[in-house]
């Protein structure tokens, strides 16, 4: 069974952490989301770390489909229950620039099904999207638990 959670974070780093245990895995994402008002009163929006966009009513629409569009992200690759999720999820973080820092062969171990207990992957100076250099950030956190 799959849940999530979202909850404010006061990391400024987005990071993926991964928790291995003999139950299943948790993943603690934490991201920032940008948000400019435009002229006709609504939000354009953007989770650069996840190459995530989308356009919201006003700044409470913001918080939760921020949230909600990142538990669809994790969520894709676990709700199949594909033997392969952990594997995909893995390449989809490594395409995205995320890196261990502590631990050179993690990805590996995740590509391989095996992964290490706890894991954090960071990613490097995300690229700010066009048109956002002058936007809003909050930064949030969300945790998805499943099957490994």
């Amino acid at each position: 069974m799959n849940t999530s959670k979202a909850v404010p974070s006061n990391h400024t780093n987005p990071s993926v952490k991964i928790m291995a245990k003999d139950s299943g895995i948790t993943i603690e994402s934490t991201f920032q989301i940008l948000y400019k008002k435009k002229d006709n009163g609504h939000f354009i929006c953007s989770i650069p770390e996840f190459n995530i966009y989308f356009t919201a009513a006003d700044k409470e629409s913001v918080v939760k489909k921020g949230d909600v569009y990142m538990d669809i992200f994790v969520g894709h690759f676990f709700d199949s229950g594909s033997k392969f999720a952990l594997r995909k999820f893995a390449v989809n973080l490594h395409r995205l620039g995320f890196k261990s820092q502590n631990n050179p062969s993690a990805m590996v171990n995740l590509m391989r099904n095996k992964p290490d207990r706890n894991t954090n992957f960071k990613i490097a100076n995300a690229a700010l999207p066009n048109g956002f250099d002058m936007a809003s950030k909050m930064e949030r956190s969300t945790s998805f638990a499943a099957q490994a």
